[in-house]
């Protein structure tokens, strides 16, 4: 399935109603950071199974939504009612993605203290460089 556009996206947080059911949504936020559902299960904890049935419209609500939504980056009511959807707080996709995949190799080990720091330099760098 092709990934969602940014601007399809915005349409679909931001309309008046609410999106579709808790399923659609994890469903269509996932997507829209090209992850699978096991990057999700990883990155949130959440099991793979879970979000299956989450995203099969078989689990209406859930406990484990604050954990999918950090995960998502998206507002914990967006993500259980369609609703509070701030497009000035979003982040951009890219860092999503940039953060998802720290936080799996925080979650491993593979990034010991020099690695965060040295990161985090990068980081300050790339801020300072766009200042410019």
């Amino acid at each position: 399935m092709a990934r969602l556009g940014r601007s399809t996206l915005i349409e679909s947080l931001t309309a008046g109603s609410p999106t579709g059911t808790l399923g659609e949504r994890l469903r269509e936020a996932r997507l829209r950071l090209g992850m699978s559902q096991r990057d999700l299960a990883e990155a949130s904890g959440v099991s793979q199974q879970v979000i299956h049935l989450i995203e099969s419209n078989k689990v209406k609500v859930t406990a484990q939504a604050p954990y999918l939504a950090k995960a998502l980056g998206t507002p914990l009511e967006w993500l259980l009612f369609g609703e509070g959807w701030n497009q000035a707080s979003e982040v951009p996709k890219e860092a999503q993605r940039f953060m998802v995949r720290f936080k799996r190799a925080a979650a491993t080990g593979a990034l010991g203290p020099k690695q965060i720091e040295a990161l985090e330099s990068i980081l300050d760098c790339l801020i300072e460089a766009e200042k410019r």
